[in-house]
Order: C-alpha cells, then structure tokens, then sequence
C-alpha cells in the first residue's frame, strides 16, 4: 500500500509512528529507569596512588544483575584511584560509568552520562547511602589489613 502524503514526512525524516502496544497496554520505549548499584570500596596498604579498589554489582532498571566484578584472589576489585578511573560499559548500558575515588577530602565521585555524584549525595537521584561503618579517615593500619566501607547508590539510567 502507498500512501502519498507521508512521502514528505518519511524523506524529511520528520515522522513518529504509533507505540507498540501489548494487550492494550504501551510497551516501554527502553530499558530506563533509576539503576542501583553495590560498591564495597577497599583501601589497601599500598602506595597511595594505586591503593583504592572497588567490587561493584550493578542492576538495571527492572533490578537484573548486569555486572558483578570478578572475585580474585590476587586484587581485592579494580582500581579506582584518580590517576587510573574505572570505565564500565556492559550491555543494557546507554552511557558508561565511571568511578573515581579520591583521597584528597575522601570520596569518591561517579559519572553517568550527564550525572555527576559523589557518594556524599545522600538524597534524590543519583544518591548512595552508606551500609554499615565508615572507615577510619587515617587509612589502613600498616602493615595490616585493607579498610573496607560499603554503598548503595541509584542514577537514572
């Protein structure tokens, strides 16, 4: 079937076409929503330059688990340390997250597209809260064992 008058409209690029629908109902356009992630940062006794790691288990919008850092028995997660940001992009995934932690006034600051939080953001979207203790702000005791502090954040994804 051809319909002349939507010629203009499909050339010019100009054009929406009706939802998908499913039992009556509109099917989502995507997959967006707030994401939730489980960050367990890690403060080592190594050089101060490369001595922060994180362990992160991601969850999309519908709350599917997208990414969960791999255990290791030789790194405690990946680094996140100023110099050396991490850069997660997994499938499912509009925009990449990056993640950086800093010791300089103890935080850690995350990006998503064009969201920026730190772990300080407590309230609304993007926002983490801290599960359990903070961690000593004097660092881990050397030689000795990591300091480990845990957050639950959120971000429109």
């Amino acid at each position: 079937m051809y319909f002349p008058s939507l010629l203009p409209l499909l050339l010019t690029g100009v054009y929406s076409l009706p939802q998908a629908t499913t039992c009556g109902v509109a099917a989502p356009a995507s997959n967006s929503g707030t994401c939730k992630f489980t960050i367990k940062e890690v403060w080592t006794c190594e050089p101060v330059e490369r001595n922060l790691y994180a362990a992160i288990t991601l969850y999309d919008a519908t709350g599917q688990e997208i990414y969960s850092t791999p255990g290791s028995a030789s790194s405690p997660g990946v680094p996140i340390n100023d110099a050396d940001p991490w850069h997660l992009k997994e499938d499912g995934m509009e925009e990449e997250l990056i993640i950086v932690a800093e010791h300089v006034n103890d935080y850690i600051q995350f990006y998503y597209g064009d969201q920026a939080w730190r772990m300080s953001s407590t309230t609304g979207t993007p926002s983490c809260q801290l599960k359990g203790d903070n961690w000593d702000s004097k660092g881990p005791k050397c030689p000795g064992i990591a300091q480990l502090r845990t957050y639950d954040c959120n971000y429109q994804c």
